[in-house]
């Protein structure tokens, strides 16, 4: 009788695919790995590319604002100005206000973007820029007939911090609740001890943030796609330097939206 014997399987087919396999996964891995490279050189070219369009921004826009503010001067200095003057010099004020503004943002925004930023740091009363704040902001509340409130404590509480800078950020969070409540709404500003830290609560009447957009709220040019929203955008620049400075400050900020306005 003839016998047959079966070679013993070594596996050696499988063990091959298998090689293939990792081969082919590892030539994957490498491709996505230069591409990442690539990817994170473009980001960072863009970044740069975007720190030098701010600063060169910035003076461009600064350039005129010195004629602009002699034309001002002049319209208010006039012996004998017709009618429509003072409305007007009124109107070229406010959007002159507006322009030094956006113009102090986007230089602030690319010096600290390029790490050359200081602040003037020194142990100060923080309701001082509070109310510092508020005094500024006054006159924009009330033109929207609005109802500005703040508590303050009576202890005095003491952060190290730069004051014009803290100004700055409490003007423009202020500011912000403006321009987003409604005629006749109401903005309330709070402010009491938590701990070893100092809590500034700004909150208003008005419509609210979209939940999808709440984590987005701090970003460079962040909007909300709300159409109510919409109509009222600045120039999306305020609430990101806000973020950047209290970072700087070594503080946080964040933001809770409500159904019928937010709190800051």
């Amino acid at each position: 009788m003839e016998r047959f014997s079966a070679a013993p399987d070594t596996g050696l087919v499988g063990e091959s695919v298998l090689i293939v396999r990792l081969r082919e996964a590892n030539r994957n891995l490498l491709r996505a790995a230069l591409n990442a490279r690539d990817s994170l050189a473009v980001a960072e070219s863009a970044l740069s590319n975007q720190d030098r369009f701010f600063s060169v921004l910035a003076h461009e826009l600064r350039s005129p604002l010195a004629p602009i503010k002699l034309v001002a001067s002049a319209l208010e200095r006039l012996p004998d100005p017709p009618e429509e003057v003072p409305r007007l010099h009124q109107t070229l004020t406010r959007q002159l206000d507006s322009l030094v503004h956006l113009v102090n943002g986007l230089d602030d925004v690319a010096r600290i973007k390029n790490g050359k930023l200081a602040l003037d740091m020194h142990v100060v009363p923080v309701t001082d820029a509070i109310l510092a704040a508020l005094e500024m902001t006054q006159p924009l509340s009330e033109a929207r007939q609005q109802q500005l409130t703040f508590r303050l404590p009576e202890e005095l509480l003491l952060v190290r911090g730069d004051h014009e800078r803290l100004v700055q950020v409490f003007f423009n969070l202020l500011s912000n609740a403006v321009k987003f409540t409604p005629s006749h709404g109401a903005i309330s500003v709070a402010v009491h001890r938590r701990g070893d830290s100092v809590c500034i609560e700004i909150q208003d009447s008005g419509p609210g943030i979209a939940p999808a957009f709440l984590p987005f709220i701090f970003d460079m040019f962040a909007q909300d796609g709300a159409p109510q929203a919409h109509s009222r955008a600045g120039s999306g620049i305020g609430l990101s330097l806000v973020r950047s400075l209290v970072e700087l400050h070594g503080g946080t900020v964040a933001i809770g939206g409500v159904p019928a306005g937010g709190r800051l």
